[in-house]
């Protein structure tokens, strides 16, 4: 049995939000803090899944506190839950759309599930999935082990 919030199930959720929220929210986590980032570009996927899906596993934390300071670490506590589920069509322009079986149009289907300590998203074509991307602080980077990525932090 697999857990609830991993990559393989992760389309099965219902997302938190609407596609054009989901797709700027996804953008603005990218900003929000200096990430360490794997990626499928340039490790194997196989690698960066497995990573991801102990991150979701085990690594994924959420505040204390909706009022406690999300900048300090010691506020966070363990959680499998993610704190909220991104979907929307990444259409070929770059623009987003509506994800439903009606629409032909082409294109693929980002999704992604946030901590408050890093997320995962995925880029994928119905049931194959052609890239994943892991987001973590160095918080835990550190506590966790993960090793240096290619790429340092944004």
């Amino acid at each position: 049995m697999e857990l609830v919030n991993t990559l393989n199930v992760i389309k099965n959720q219902d997302p938190s939000y609407n596609e054009e929220s989901s797709f700027y929210l996804l953008k603005d986590l990218q900003l929000h803090k200096k990430w360490f980032i794997y990626s499928s570009k340039s490790y194997p996927i196989a690698l960066i899944q497995n990573m991801a899906n102990l991150f979701c596993y085990s690594h994924g934390m959420a505040l204390v506190d909706p009022k406690a300071d999300i900048n300090d670490p010691k506020n966070y506590f363990w959680s499998s839950i993610p704190l909220g589920i991104l979907r929307y069509k990444m259409l070929e322009d770059g623009s987003f759309a509506e994800v439903n079986m009606f629409d032909k149009r082409p294109g693929y289907i980002v999704e992604s599930a946030y901590w408050v300590n890093g997320f995962v998203y995925q880029v994928r074509n119905n049931d194959f999935v052609l890239e994943v991307n892991l987001f973590i602080d160095e918080e835990t980077k550190k506590r966790y082990n993960y090793q240096d990525p290619e790429n340092q932090p944004l």
